[in-house]
């Protein structure tokens, strides 16, 4: 039988009390990063909720989900749009790091940037 409930497959949670708040609610969310990036963020959250994995999580256009490398190794992205990022680390239930998509159970928001403004 069907409700109206939605199952949270994935949990989403923030590194840190800041993006934690942003994050909360949307029209913070809105305010920090402008409607069409805002509106961006909100939908890859709906994204990672749905999802049992991150396997669901498509590595093409437009999620593009990727592991990052060098001071960032052990995170992902996934594109907002062209020049935005959601960068993330996953854990499993226990809140242990892994980077095997099939395991992650918990994403934790590290920040939301715009790749070309810190190159």
């Amino acid at each position: 039988m069907l409700t109206k409930k939605v199952i949270e497959f994935v949990q989403i949670r923030g590194e840190t009390n800041k993006i934690t708040r942003i994050l909360s609610k949307r029209r913070e969310v809105i305010k920090k990063y402008g409607a069409k990036v805002g509106m961006k963020v909100m939908q890859r959250i709906s994204e990672f909720t749905a999802a049992e994995s991150l396997q669901d999580i498509s590595r093409l256009p437009p999620q593009r989900l990727h592991l990052l490398e060098g001071n960032l190794k052990g995170y992902w992205a996934v594109d907002v749009s062209p020049n935005w990022r959601l960068v993330f680390r996953g854990t499993t239930d226990n809140e242990i790091d892994t980077v095997e998509k099939n395991e992650v159970k918990i994403i934790w928001i590290k920040e939301i940037v715009d790749y070309h403004e810190h190159k």
